[in-house]
């Protein structure tokens, strides 16, 4: 198996793509500063878009690892971004990984994050 880190998927509603800067206020605005999306995260609801900057830049600086996979979910027509889904703790000796997500509030219950992940694996 070879990992390709990240690279752009499409889905019948979706485009998983790599995050961008310009997509820190996006991010803030949908599910960064929501406590409600961020209660099970291991950091605290962002207070600003250059909180949310400073993050999306370590992750940004991370694509050029091929062990890397962060997707921003976009929908495909209107082009929001609407969450990230990942891939971690990848072990190739027993093909699993575990996947961590977020999805904006307004897009619960839709089928947008099943989608995103059966794209992913």
């Amino acid at each position: 198996m070879n990992l390709l880190g990240t690279k752009c998927i499409q889905t019948e509603r979706l485009t998983l793509r790599t995050l961008m800067l310009t997509d820190a206020k996006s991010i803030f605005t949908n599910w960064a500063s929501v406590e409600e999306t961020t209660q099970y995260l291991p950091w605290e609801p962002s207070k600003s878009v250059e909180d949310v900057k400073k993050r999306l830049q370590e992750w940004i600086d991370t694509y050029t690892e091929h062990t890397f996979f962060q997707w921003g979910i976009e929908m495909k027509i209107s082009k929001e971004l609407i969450g990230i889904i990942n891939l971690h703790e990848v072990d190739l000796n027993n093909l699993s990984a575990e996947s961590s997500y977020i999805l904006a509030r307004k897009y619960w219950a839709k089928g947008f994050m099943t989608e995103a992940l059966q794209a992913v694996l």
